[in-house]
């Protein structure tokens, strides 16, 4: 019961559903040997989370370190400065990794032990 201005007023409820899916192409799935769906609660929010698990094949490749100019002014003092200038004003850099894998998802995986070994000849 809900009082308003003084009179009471009753409202009715009633159950609804709810639902809530997300679509993985079927190309996307295509090639994984094993899939593994887990649900549960998230403590904190309270939510209800679904992890979807696979295995898929792939070698690290490269890890590439990028250096370059905090900003244009710092790109202009590279440039142009005499290093007389640049040992008293040293130009400002980022840094940025980038890691290179290659991936093989059409390769099935066994079971517990996800490796395979690929011997190529000329």
């Amino acid at each position: 019961m809900i009082s308003a201005g003084g009179m009471m007023k009753k409202i009715e409820l009633e159950k609804l559903k709810l639902i809530s899916n997300y679509v993985v192409a079927k190309t996307e799935l295509d090639g994984l040997s094993s899939i593994e769906l887990v649900s549960y609660v998230e403590m904190i929010g309270n939510d209800l989370v679904f992890e979807l698990k696979t295995w898929i094949l792939g070698q690290q490749k490269t890890i590439e370190i990028i250096k370059y100019p905090l900003n244009w002014i710092e790109a202009l003092k590279e440039r142009w400065l005499p290093p007389w200038l640049l040992k008293k004003y040293p130009v400002k850099y980022i840094e940025k990794t980038f890691n290179a894998i290659a991936m093989f998802p059409n390769l099935k995986v066994n079971n517990e032990k996800p490796i395979i070994k690929l011997v190529a000849t000329e």
